[in-house]
């Protein structure tokens, strides 16, 4: 077996054996406080390492015989006044050694504390990023940016950006449109390369922001993915107000106190400061009476 596969299966083996081994219960507390790593085969080679001074001093003790000789009475005296503290020095020494080798493997196995009511989960992932895209029609604005045309396409550079700054394996990404009616485009993914291109498949549409209905679907994202020791909202919209004065103030109000405590949150707005955006608020023929095949005028707000 080359040492790549060891490695491997000594990772798996210790994903399911490690959470059991370092949970424990919580004194009556009813709850159980648990400790897991992201990368556990560290920490094992730290155990396993910290036996090698171990094993040098057993071994450097049997390298030699003791054999009487009249000359070293007057040494073995002064040896033995000074025996307890060289004894002293060296147990530290090796302390110390073991210590250095045992720590380094359990930083290297990246530790994270869980919560009280959860089961310590080795291999646990590092995070979860929640990217809140807003593709309403106002979003279509052609800004000329270079690179980007309009702010949708301003949205996918900056998302994109997001994702490449990840480390894949460790963070998780999920997708939400903003457009109405708002739905998950991508479920919590540890696969960085399909959550860029589930970015790219956004397409733009003429309906309005549903931001209510966005922030409902992430606040379920937060609910199911508490364990998650980081999470965070990016939220990419040109900050319509048509998204934030409606009817449901106090729905939205509630939502925000509510991902608060799930997120750390950002918002990246990518309208212009002189941005100006026409809508058809209202639209009615011009005549009572439309009939299929003739002419109909249409009058538009």
């Amino acid at each position: 077996m080359t040492a790549g596969r060891l490695w491997k299966a000594l990772d798996a083996v210790v994903s399911d054996v490690l959470p059991n081994l370092l949970a424990f219960d919580a004194a009556g507390a009813g709850g159980v406080v648990a400790v897991g790593f992201v990368t556990p085969a560290f920490a094992v080679a730290g155990a396993v390492l910290a036996v090698i001074p171990i094993a040098i001093h057993l071994l450097n003790r049997r390298r030699y015989r003791t054999m009487p000789w009249a000359a070293m009475d007057f040494l073995r005296a002064a040896l033995r006044r000074n025996h307890r503290r060289m004894k002293f020095e060296q147990w530290t020494l090796l302390v110390v050694r073991c210590a250095v080798l045992a720590l380094l493997g359990v930083a290297l196995a990246r530790p994270m504390a869980c919560e009280p009511a959860g089961l310590a989960q080795a291999g646990a992932r590092a995070g979860l990023h929640v990217l809140l895209i807003d593709n309403s029609l106002s979003m279509a604005y052609l800004a000329n940016r270079s690179g980007a045309a309009s702010h949708l396409d301003q949205a996918k550079v900056i998302g994109r950006g997001i994702i490449e700054r990840l480390t894949a394996g460790t963070e998780a990404v999920a997708i939400v449109t903003a457009a109405a009616p708002a739905h998950v485009v991508l479920q919590p993914t540890y696969d960085l390369a399909a959550a860029g291109r589930a970015l790219d498949r956004i397409d733009q549409t003429a309906s309005h922001t549903d931001l209510v209905g966005a922030l409902s679907l992430v606040v379920q994202i937060g609910r199911e993915n508490v364990r998650q020791p980081f999470r965070r909202l990016d939220m990419i919209t040109d900050a319509g107000r048509s998204g934030w004065e409606t009817a449901e103030t106090e729905r939205l109000a509630s939502l925000g106190q509510e991902i608060s405590q799930l997120f750390q949150i950002r918002h990246f707005n990518v309208a212009l400061p002189d941005q100006w955006n026409a809508a058809p608020v209202e639209l009615a023929p011009q005549v009572p009476l439309v009939r299929a095949g003739f002419r109909t005028d249409l009058l538009a707000t």
